[in-house]
C-alpha cells in the first residue's frame, strides 16, 4: 500500500507541481539534470529517469548520470535488473567527495558500491553481490554502524537465497492474465474462500499521487463458467475515494471486507455487504487503530480472532503482528504483540490466518529471506497458544525482491498472491501457485446458495446458524450473498454441528453435519430453493438437495417450523449503520441542504438515537462538485468546499435543536473534490452525467 504523508501533500509548492506537467527538453543536459535532481527528491523515480535519460544521450560516459541512472532503475519495481549496466558503468569513476545536486558533476558516491550489490542481488548473482557490499562494508565500517547492520543484513540474504535455490519447490506459478493484471502496480489479492471471486489494489487510473503513480483503488473480478476471470471493475462507490484504499483481507463468509486507508496515519477499515453492494466503510474501534501505521488485518475462520500489524512503541522492531479476541459484548480485546518468535527488529506484514485457525502466513524482512520481504508460515500449538518458528516457503514462490500479500485456498493446494517477476505485465502482478505436493488441509467446507425461484435477489433476511451440537455453544452466525445468494462456511475437524437456516426469523430447514477428528479435506455443496417463501409460505417438506466431494446425492428432508423461535443461545443484533448514513445531490451551483427534507430529518433522528445509546457520534463528510463551470464560487473546489461546511453546519445546528451536548459530536473528516468527466460545453446534454458527482454524503458511526 502507498503510505503518504498529509503534511508533504498540502505543501506541495507550485514548482513541484509543474514538474509533473514538463517533460524532458532534448538536448538541454543541465536543465535536465536539474529537474531529474528535484524528482528524486519527490521519490517519483519513472519520471525523473525520463529526464536523466535525455541527459545519458548528450554524455553516456558521465559516471554521476550513469549512477542516477541506475538509481532510478533500482527504485522502480519492475526494471531493477536494468540497473546493473549503469551501475557498472558509474564504477569507474566514484569519489568520497560526492556533490547530489551539482549537475555538472561527473563522478560517482562511494555507495555505487552498494548499490551495485543490491543490482547484482537482483540479477541472481549473489557472489557478486556479496563481494561488493563487503567491499563498501569495509569503507564505512567505523563511521556508519546502521549501515553496516543493513549490509550484513544484506549479504545474510544472498546466502540465504542460494541455499534456498539448491532446493527448489515443486510448484506452478502462474500470471493471473490481463484481466486482472495490467503495466501498473496490482497486488495485495483478496480471494473468496470458493475461489469464484478476487479483490485485490491497483493504481491503474484516477488521481495522480505525490510519487507520480495513481492512488490506490479497490477492484474485484469474478470468475467465469470456463474459468477465465471478468475484467476488473472498481468494486464499489462506497468505498474507493479519490485517494488511497488498499484491499486487505475478506471474511470467511465474504460478508465482511477490510481496507486500509491513509487517515490517521494509516488505519485499518472494514466494509459489509447490504443488498448486494459494499458500504461506507467503518473504522476498526478498540484497540487496533492507534495514531500510528496500521497496515494490515486479517479475522479467523470463526469471526473470534483478530490479527492485525502495526508499528505502534513497545514492538519488537518495525512493523509488528497483533491480535485481539472477540469479548463477549462483541468489542474486541486490547492488543496483544505475537512476540519474538514470529516478530523480528525488521519488518513483519500482511497476515493471512488459514482457515484451520492454526497456519499464518506472513512477509517478513527480518527472518530467513532471500531479499526483500519473504512470505513466511508458522503453526499454533492449540495445548499452549505458542507459535512454531517460522518456515520460509522457498524459492521460486520467493525471489530476491518483494514477495507479499499471500493467501491459500482452504485446502492449501493453490495460493494467490503479488510479486514483481520478468513474466509480468509491468509492475507487480497477481499470480496464482499451484503446490503440486502440498497435503490437503484437514477441514470441512460447506458451501452453497440460496435463491428465491424468481431468481430475484434476496430480500428476506437470511442467516445460517451453526451450534456445535454437543454442547449448543454457537459457533457462528453466516450470511449469504443477497445477490447471488452463495455462501461458505469452514467447519473445523472434531466436532459435530448443527446447522439452522433461518429466514425472517425463523427456522427454514436444519441438519447435522459430523466432521470427525482427523479427517480430510472434503466439500459439502448445498442449494436450497425458497421457492415457497415467494408465495408468502414455508412449506413443510422443502429438502436439502445435498451433493459431496465424491458425487453421492443425498436427500436430507426439512421440517416445518413456523412457529418455531431461533435457537435459545442464538442473538441476533441489528445494525443501526444504513441509518447513519445520508447524501444529498445538488442541481447546478446549489450547496445547501434543506433541513425540513424527510430524508434528512431521519437521518438527524437516527443519530440522535445512536448518541442515546453509544453516548457519542462520529461523522464523515465527502462533497464534491462536478467539472462544469460555477460563477457563483471562485473555483470548482470552492464550491464543493462550500457544501461540506454548510452540511456540517446544517448538522451541527440539527443536532443542536435536539438538544444533543455537541461534546458528544466529533468530526473525524471533512473532504471536499473535484470529480467526473471533462466539461465539454455540453452541459444540457450531459446535464445527468454531471449531476452524478455534485453531491454530499455525511457518514455517521
Amino acid at each position: 500500500m502507498v503510505k503518504k504523508f498529509a503534511l508533504v501533500l498540502a505543501l506541495i509548492s507550485v514548482a513541484g507541481l509543474r514538474l509533473f506537467a514538463q517533460q524532458p527538453i532534448p538536448g538541454e543536459y543541465k536543465q535536465n539534470v536539474v529537474q531529474g535532481n528535484l524528482l528524486i527528491e519527490e521519490n517519483n523515480w519513472p519520471m525523473a529517469l525520463l529526464y536523466f535519460s535525455e541527459a545519458y544521450k548528450v554524455d553516456s560516459s558521465n559516471a554521476n548520470i550513469n549512477y542516477k541512472m541506475g538509481l532510478c532503475y533500482l527504485r522502480t519495481p519492475s526494471q531493477k535488473a536494468n540497473s546493473l549496466r549503469f551501475l557498472r558503468k558509474a564504477m569507474n569513476n566514484i569519489t568520497r567527495n560526492y556533490d547530489p545536486f551539482d549537475p555538472m558533476f561527473k563522478k560517482a558516491p562511494e555507495n555505487t558500491l552498494y548499490y551495485i550489490g543490491q543490482a547484482y542481488h537482483y540479477n541472481y548473482k549473489f557472489d557478486s553481490a556479496i563481494a561488493h557490499f563487503q567491499s563498501y562494508r569495509a569503507i564505512i565500517a567505523d563511521r556508519d554502524p546502521e549501515m553496516v547492520k543493513d549490509i550484513d543484513m544484506r549479504i545474510n540474504w544472498c546466502n540465504n537465497a542460494k541455499e534456498f535455490m539448491l532446493t527448489p519447490l515443486n510448484i506452478t506459478i502462474t500470471n493471473m492474465g490481463d484481466s486482472i493484471n495490467t503495466p501498473f502496480p496490482d497486488y495485495g489479492p483478496v480471494m473468496s474462500v470458493d475461489e469464484q471471486s478476487i479483490v485485490f489494489t491497483s493504481r491503474r487510473y484516477g488521481e495522480i499521487a505525490i510519487d507520480g503513480g495513481y492512488y490506490e483503488d479497490i477492484l474485484i473480478s469474478e470468475k467465469k463458467s470456463d474459468g477465465t476471470w471478468t475484467s476488473a471493475r472498481p468494486i464499489s462507490p462506497y468505498i474507493n475515494t479519490p485517494t488511497n484504499e488498499a484491499s486487505i483481507s475478506l471474511s470467511t463468509d465474504g460478508q465482511t471486507l477490510f481496507l486500509y486507508r491513509d487517515d490517521n496515519g494509516g488505519d485499518i477499515y472494514s466494509s459489509t455487504t447490504m443488498n448486494g453492494q459494499w458500504m461506507t466503510p467503518l473504522p476498526l474501534g478498540s484497540d487496533i487503530n492507534t495514531k500510528y501505521w496500521e497496515t494490515h488485518a486479517c479475522m479467523s475462520a470463526d469471526g473470534n480472532t483478530l490479527y492485525f500489524v502495526s508499528d505502534r512503541p513497545g514492538g519488537f522492531g518495525g512493523r509488528d503482528i497483533y491480535r485481539c479476541v472477540k469479548l463477549p459484548n462483541g468489542k474486541w480485546s486490547k492488543a496483544l504483540n505475537l512476540g519474538p518468535t514470529i516478530n523480528t527488529s525488521a519488518d513483519e506484514d500482511a497476515p493471512f490466518i488459514h482457515p484451520d485457525q492454526r497456519t499464518l502466513f506472513f512477509s517478513s524482512t527480518g527472518h530467513k529471506s532471500m531479499g526483500g520481504f519473504d512470505i513466511f508460515f508458522t503453526t499454533r500449538n492449540e495445548e499452549d497458544n505458542t507459535w512454531s518458528t517460522p518456515t520460509n516457503m522457498g524459492y521460486p514462490l520467493n525471489t530476491p525482491d518483494d514477495d507479499i500479500f499471500y493467501m491459500t485456498s482452504p485446502d492449501g493446494k493453490r495460493a494467490y498472491f503479488s510479486s514483481v517477476r520478468a513474466d509480468g505485465y509491468g509492475e507487480k502482478d497477481i499470480y496464482m501457485a499451484v503446490l503440486e505436493e502440498t497435503v490437503s488441509q484437514a477441514l470441512t467446507l460447506l458451501r452453497g446458495r440460496i435463491y428465491n425461484a424468481d431468481g430475484k435477489p434476496l430480500s428476506q433476511k437470511v442467516e445460517i446458524i451453526v451450534n456445535n451440537s454437543l454442547n449448543g455453544e454457537l459457533v457462528g452466525v453466516y450470511k449469504p450473498n443477497a445477490r447471488t445468494g452463495n455462501f461458505t462456511i469452514i467447519l473445523p475437524t472434531g466436532g459435530t454441528y448443527q446447522i439452522s437456516y433461518v429466514v425472517d426469523g425463523k427456522e427454514y430447514a436444519n441438519e447435522i453435519i459430523d466432521v470427525p477428528a482427523g479427517s480430510s479435506y472434503d466439500v459439502i455443496d448445498r442449494s436450497i430453493d425458497l421457492r415457497d417463501l415467494v408465495l408468502g409460505k414455508i412449506r413443510s417438506d422443502v429438502p436439502l438437495d445435498t451433493t459431496n466431494k465424491g458425487g453421492q446425492h443425498i436427500v436430507l428432508p426439512g421440517d416445518s417450523l413456523n412457529n418455531n423461535k431461533p435457537p435459545k443461545n442464538y442473538k441476533a443484533e441489528l445494525t443501526e449503520h444504513h441509518n447513519l448514513s445520508f447524501t444529498m445531490f445538488f442541481k447546478y451551483n446549489i450547496s445547501s441542504i434543506d433541513p425540513a427534507d424527510q430524508d434528512f430529518k431521519n437521518f438527524i433522528d437516527s443519530c440522535v438515537a445512536h448518541i442515546n445509546k453509544y453516548g457519542s457520534i462520529s461523522f464523515r463528510i465527502t462533497a464534491a462538485a462536478s467539472q462544469v463551470p460555477t460563477k457563483k464560487f471562485p473555483s470548482n473546489k470552492a464550491l464543493a468546499e462550500d457544501r461540506a461546511k454548510k452540511a456540517q453546519d446544517v448538522v451541527n445546528k440539527a443536532l443542536i435543536g435536539k438538544g444533543v451536548d455537541m461534546n458528544k459530536v466529533k468530526w473525524v473528516t471533512v473532504n471536499a473534490y473535484v470529480l467526473g468527466p471533462q466539461y465539454k460545453t455540453d452541459f444540457e446534454k450531459r446535464k445527468k452525467v454531471y449531476e452524478k458527482y455534485q453531491y454530499v454524503k455525511i457518514r455517521g458511526y
